[in-house]
């Protein structure tokens, strides 16, 4: 008995027998998933190795020593992508 008096979102009226909503779904945006973009890692490890300090704050590396600290690590390896 509860799921026949239980209102209904998909049909016009409340409860038992109903007629089906108009929906235009030409007026509904879509859920769309933006295709994934992978990163050539070499590309971004030299890229790191060749920054400047001048080209480093520039792109909001302010300290010298965050900027070494993130060579060190292109130059290990230790980059996790």
């Amino acid at each position: 008995m509860y799921l026949i008096n239980q209102p209904e979102t998909k049909f016009e009226g409340d409860t038992r027998i109903h007629n089906r909503k108009y929906i235009d779904i030409d007026e509904q945006e879509l859920d769309v998933v933006k295709p994934q973009t992978f990163l050539d890692e070499e590309e971004v490890r030299q890229y790191i190795l060749d920054l400047t300090p001048e080209d480093a704050k520039r792109i909001g590396i302010k300290h010298r020593s965050a900027l070494a600290y993130l060579k060190k690590k292109a130059k290990e390896g230790g980059i996790e992508f």
